[in-house]
């Protein structure tokens, strides 16, 4: 399992070493995880280095803000994303701008939690229309249950699937919250970008979210959707919280006792009233970027 989404003193408003990271990383048992600091880092060789010698994997991506939403952005080289052609400029790119770019040298770019209110300029329903996302972040350890809930119902929707990370910014405590579950061992970048290509991927959470969000700016059609049931259906994984385990493809429930690892089960899903819009918005389409 790796955390796909922790940020470092690199980025503005976190205090956080790279350095305790991974060793928080290490503590929690994951196998690796994933810096996503804003600016490009040149201290990789280093953290990788220390990385190895506490049994981590560190990899490298850059979060990119965009003029609709946070995306994540990973290379088969991390030197690849060292200049972006929008920097210099005061002006965010679009995320059509940012998909086109990493997809030319041969990335992946994951949508960071869409529908967090505290965004300045959140993605929302935006990501309906948005082609060549590789995956979702259903599993954000420190935005609230409605907002990874409707990020799972996006990735339903547009047939995409879902992956997990702390968002760690305040405290290393945070890392192994949420993490993404991986069908093969992920040792590199090369070997990252391979892997959310392919769709091989799970999100897990562990332990309980933070508290419920406010309302704000669009509450009301949030707010209009009603309860759900729990995270089990959505594409979600548990991990030895007693509920014998996710589930799995065919909605048949995975291995018992410590919680097994499953891609949610989807029978049934299309009938269900989610008080607001529909399940599907139209037919869904394979958006996944390749």
């Amino acid at each position: 399992m790796i955390d796909l989404h922790t940020h470092s003193s690199g980025t503005s408003g976190c205090a956080i070493e790279p350095r305790d990271i991974i060793s928080s990383a290490g503590r929690a048992k994951l196998d690796g995880c994933a810096l996503m600091d804003i600016p490009f880092r040149t201290d990789i060789e280093e953290l990788k280095k220390f990385g190895s010698e506490a049994g981590v994997v560190v990899l490298f991506g850059r979060e990119v803000l965009t003029t609709s939403g946070h995306l994540l952005t990973y290379a088969p080289e991390y030197s690849k994303l060292s200049v972006f052609p929008w920097e210099g400029t005061e002006a965010r790119p679009t995320p059509e701008a940012v998909i086109e770019h990493v997809k030319l040298i041969g990335g992946a770019v994951i949508a960071a939690h869409p529908y967090c209110r505290d965004d300045e300029q959140s993605m929302g329903d935006n990501i309906f229309s948005i082609k060549g996302l590789s995956g979702i972040e259903s599993e954000n350890a420190v935005r609230g249950k409605l907002t990874n809930e409707l990020a799972a119902e996006a990735a339903f929707s547009m047939s995409l699937p879902c992956c997990g990370g702390s968002d760690a910014k305040r405290t290393p405590d945070q890392i192994g919250s949420a993490a993404t579950l991986f069908k093969s061992a992920i040792h590199d970048e090369a070997e990252l970008v391979a892997a959310l290509l392919s769709g091989e991927f799970w999100p897990v959470k562990i332990g309980e979210y933070p508290p419920a969000e406010e309302p704000r700016g669009n509450g009301e059609r949030i707010n209009n959707r009603g309860n759900r049931p729990g995270a089990n259906d959505r594409g979600y994984s548990d991990r030895g919280r007693g509920n014998g385990g996710g589930y799995g493809r065919d909605n048949r429930r995975g291995g018992g006792g410590g919680g097994g690892y499953g891609r949610g089960g989807r029978d049934g899903r299309d009938g269900r009233d989610r008080g607001g819009r529909p399940p599907f918005r139209g037919k869904p389409n394979d958006n996944r970027g390749r």
